[in-house]
């Protein structure tokens, strides 16, 4: 017991028993100290003070009186004095008792210090406890996320030999119940069946984890694959002696990776199908239009009739009408939606979706070139053979890739290499990629140019990628075709000379000048300044007419299709709106709207390349300027309206209906060129601003092949002739 606590009872006890000790006795013969007179009966008042030694010695004042006479001051007595025993008694009480206390205190001190030790115990039994039942829920929590996310932990001691597991992997890996398969064989199927699948780490594996490797198991029955994930346990040797692991079941996840694998390969095999599709359409459908196109340029050139001539230009013209529906046709087939876009169809313009902005060069002539077409078409190689006689050029002539190869290498061998080889996309057994990949592995420089029907996106760029200088489409257009030959045939060899494609050749700026005075249409229309006419009417080999219908068609077409890009780019569907701006980029180069072209081909690129930005910031002052070329267009062609109604003689309604009936009857039969013809004839006649007007349309309606809209306009004029 500690003395803090013990010495205040020792000292309490000890003042006890000191008070209780009786001070010495007087002597008998000691006399009282004070004395008063006798009282009787009456309470005595003492005025004097006891001296402190007196009162320290315990004296007192006795009431009863001695002999009547006197009070004597008395000591008292002490209980040792009155009573010796039970003085004797109650001190051994006393004793007793503070023996009994210090025996209490002692043993309660023992028992609390023998207490402390069982208390700290017990803390101690109840602080891991509570840890316990901390660790068996976080256990069950784990087994329950473990259940919950299809993941299972595994052990394997290489030192005992044991492997242990949890029941999510016994199923994963179909070990059976209790773990119950051996080292090799659990370790054998954590490998899984694949032969490219990681090792597991052994006793001598160097590192402390692997990556994360998928593998799959039980093949043959219930395919599964699973994530691995493990590490090493190092024993003190430094050598593996434990790998604790993970097992995640993955096999929903990699089946729908594996579906959509499938799905993506499908999708791709069909967006390939599809490009091979087209390409092969692209092919087969503009080959035969190569040869009429062809054909019919090279009989403009020729000494023909009046009649003959008008044929062969509404030949001519059909086919390239056709050709310009053929590549819009494509175009939408090639777009993800296979949407139909808005484009101006216009008979002899719209011919060609690269329409150049400025004037062609002068004509060339190359008599002395060695030029050598390949294709195995006999057609095109009469057309190709026939356009390139014009400049002067005697060229040969090979029908498959392999006698292409045969001719250069004669020729190499002869020291009489071509200057220039035409070289067909598309042939049988070898075709003009192969062809030109192998005279690339000879060493040969040639110069190759490609020709194509083919227009499927990329196939410019393959072409170039196999070896090729250059790509020419077709149908070949013939100044195009004098560009590459300018640009690649070597200059010693070129002759400038005049073109013998009909009066509009050559630089053109006499012809065309002459051509803008004799129209008032086009004299209006070149007041403006805006339009770069002498192109124009070059493209369409000066015919004015064909010109003039499609300002026409540009000018009732424009507010659609300002509507519609508009709406594109508000909407941002930025795909639509490279579709209408790819269109109106060609028809304005067609009437000779050169600036206006170029900024629709600016924004027909950025809306490829998806720089929405761009076309946000640049189409609307582009619609505005649409707007303000299509108000001059109209104002333009009301005053030749108005013109031509004053100077037109009165048609007769017999005459009208005739040429009705025949028109429908062409158009039923798909003579539409005739049916058009007709139509001509019947604007020659004023019958009226009403009957007039329909004519217009009607002619519009024909050349842009809307057969509803032409019989709807055949019926309402017939209804007026009747």
């Amino acid at each position: 017991m500690k003395r803090a606590k013990v010495l205040p009872v020792l000292v309490l006890c000890l003042v006890v028993f000191v008070f209780l000790i009786p001070s010495p006795a007087p002597a008998a013969d000691n006399p009282p100290i004070l004395h008063f007179p006798a009282v009787r009966d009456k309470p005595a008042t003492v005025d004097r003070i006891l001296p402190e030694a007196s009162r320290r010695a315990g004296y007192e004042v006795t009431a009863e009186p001695t002999n009547g006479t006197s009070v004597v001051i008395d000591r008292r007595l002490s209980l040792y004095e009155a009573n010796p025993q039970a003085f004797v008694l109650l001190c051994c009480l006393l004793l007793l008792a503070l023996f009994v206390v210090t025996a209490l205190i002692f043993a309660v001190e023992i028992f609390r210090r023998k207490n402390r030790h069982l208390l700290e115990a017990q803390h101690t039994a109840e602080e891991l406890l509570s840890r316990d039942r901390e660790l068996l829920d976080a256990r069950e929590r784990l087994e329950i996320a473990l259940a919950s996310s299809s993941s299972g932990v595994w052990e394997i001691d290489f030192d005992n030999g044991v492997v242990t597991c949890d029941t999510t992997v016994e199923d994963m890996l179909r070990l059976g119940t209790n773990g119950s398969a051996s080292l090799e064989e659990f370790m054998e199927k954590l490998r899984g069946e694949d032969p490219d699948s990681p090792d597991l780490p052994d006793r001598d594996f160097v590192g402390n984890e692997t990556p994360d490797t998928v593998i799959r198991v039980c093949p043959g029955e219930e395919e599964r694959y699973c994530q691995r994930h493990c590490r090493v346990i190092r024993g003190a040797d430094g050598r593996v002696a434990r790998v604790v692991g993970m097992l995640i079941d993955i096999t929903s996840r990699a089946r729908m990776e594996k579906e959509l694998r499938t799905s993506r390969d499908a999708a791709e095999a069909a967006s390939q199908a599809k490009s091979n599709f087209l390409s092969g359409v692209s092919h087969e459908l503009k080959t035969p239009m190569n040869a009429v196109i062809g054909m019919s340029g090279l009989l403009l050139t020729e000494n023909l009739t009046e009649r003959q001539m008008k044929y062969v230009n509404n030949i001519h013209t059909s086919s390239m009408a056709l050709l310009s529906l053929i590549e819009d046709i494509l175009d939408i087939a090639a777009e993800p939606q296979g949407r139909n876009g808005l484009f101006l169809r216009l008979p002899p313009a719209a011919c060609d979706k690269n329409a150049p902005g400025d004037a062609a060069e002068a004509f060339v002539t190359a008599p002395t070139a060695r030029v050598l077409v390949v294709d195995d078409n006999g057609m095109n190689l009469d057309v190709v053979a026939g356009m390139l006689r014009l400049h002067g050029i005697d060229c040969e002539a090979a029908t498959s890739g392999m006698e292409a190869l045969e001719k250069i290498a004669r020729a190499r061998a002869e020291n009489a290499q071509y200057d220039l080889v035409f070289m067909d996309h598309m042939m049988p057994k070898m075709d003009g990629i192969e062809t030109t990949l192998r005279i690339r592995g000879s060493g040969d420089g040639l110069v190759i140019v490609a020709l194509t029907a083919n227009s499927v996106e990329g196939v410019k760029e393959a072409l170039i990628a196999s070896g090729m200088n250059d790509y020419l489409a077709k149908p070949i257009r013939e100044d195009l075709l004098n560009d590459m030959l300018r640009k690649w045939l070597p200059k010693e060899k070129i002759v400038d000379a005049v073109s013998p494609y009909g009066d509009i050749g050559g630089d053109g700026a006499t012809e065309t000048s002459d051509l803008i005075q004799t129209s008032g249409l086009i004299r209006r229309l070149n007041e403006l300044g805006e339009l770069d006419l002498q192109s124009s009417l070059r493209r369409v080999n000066g015919m004015v007419e064909v010109y003039e219908q499609s300002v026409g068609i540009v000018a009732r077409r424009m507010p659609e299709v300002v509507d519609t890009l508009r709406r594109c780019l508000e909407e941002k569907q930025i795909k639509n709106f490279a579709i209408e701006v790819h269109g109106m980029k060609s028809s304005l180069a067609n009437i000779g709207a050169m600036a206006l072209s170029e900024k629709a081909r600016l924004l027909e690129a950025a809306a490829k390349r998806g720089d929405v930005a761009f076309c946000d910031g640049n189409t609307p002052p582009f619609l505005e300027e649409l707007r303000a070329l299509s108000r001059k267009l109209d104002e333009a062609l009301s005053e030749e309206n108005r013109e031509n109604a004053d100077s037109k003689e009165a048609g007769s309604t017999g005459d009208l209906k005739e040429k009705l009936t025949a028109t429908r009857t062409l158009i039923n039969s798909f003579s539409d060129v005739e049916a058009a013809d007709i139509v001509r004839e019947m604007q020659k006649f004023d019958y009226g601003s009403d009957v007039n007007m329909k004519l217009k349309k009607l002619m519009n309606c024909i050349l842009e092949f809307d057969y509803d809209g032409t019989g709807a306009l055949i019926d309402q004029l017939t209804e007026f002739a009747d």
